[in-house]
């Protein structure tokens, strides 16, 4: 039977534990693989260890040692180098809060909900490596809080993407201005009118045909273009063009109009 590819993280990872510990008596202690006996308590099954870790509110005893079991091998796990078992079965017993909480900041930020679980994972897994000093009757809201914090900022909007009106960068039409400056003189505005926006079109095209080394053969098809008669359309009047000279330079056209 194929699993469908619908399944959120959580999901996944709740069904890869509970295969793999389908037929495991206990999760450590003298029946597991290792000879040393466990540090962290008497040994304990899966749904032993679910059922105590959800038991009761967050200061009941059995809930406390069972977090206090498992902080126990997640620090284990962050000293030494191997599979990390235990992050997964804490991630498997978080699933059903770390779901919800998916939804719920999915729904608040307009993020997508597959976008906030892998956040939610990504923020659990943090704080399973830092439980270091953490005692056991705060393990779990140590998990939770991490996870919360890493998933709260999904598609939360930041302080510089403040949506803001648009700008009017197009001023009133005026008459050509009298250039007063030297040739390859910088010349800051705020506002550019029409004429000058397409000089400086003209002036941007023209650089970079001459980086291209396009610029004498750019020149030579305009002036060749320009000296053809054309003929007017259904009669109409033919006006002057108002375009200057695109791929020309300001330096290169003040000189050829002079």
């Amino acid at each position: 039977m194929s699993v469908p590819t619908t399944l959120d993280v959580f999901t996944r990872i709740c069904r890869s534990v509970e295969e793999q510990y389908a037929d495991t008596m206990v999760l450590c202690g003298p029946a597991d693989a290792r000879t040393a006996p466990c540090g962290g308590g008497e040994p304990i099954s899966l749904e032993d260890l679910r059922s105590r870790a959800r038991s009761g509110d967050s200061v009941h005893l059995g809930r406390t040692a069972a977090w206090g079991h498992i902080a126990h091998h997640l620090r284990e796990e962050a000293e030494a180098e191997g599979e990390r078992s235990w992050m997964l079965i804490t991630v498997w017993l978080l699933a059903p809060r770390l779901r919800g909480a998916a939804y719920s900041i999915a729904r608040c930020t307009g993020a997508e909900r597959a976008d906030v679980g892998s956040a939610l994972l990504q923020g659990a897994l943090e704080g399973a490596r830092t439980i270091k000093g953490v005692g056991p009757a705060d393990i779990e809201k140590h998990l939770i809080d991490a996870a919360f914090a890493v998933g709260w900022q999904t598609g939360r909007r930041g302080s510089k993407e403040t949506p803001v009106e648009e700008w009017n960068m197009v001023g009133e039409e005026t008459g050509p201005q009298p250039m007063t400056r030297t040739p390859g003189a910088v010349v800051r505005v705020d506002v550019m009118s029409r004429t000058l926006a397409q000089q400086a079109q003209g002036e941007r095209l023209g650089a970079l045909a001459y980086r291209l080394g396009l610029l004498s053969h750019v020149r030579q098809v305009r002036r060749t273009s320009r000296s053809r008669p054309r003929r007017p359309r259904d009669g109409a009047r033919r006006t002057p063009s108002e375009q200057p000279c695109l791929f020309e330079m300001w330096g290169s056209a003040h000189e050829a109009s002079s």
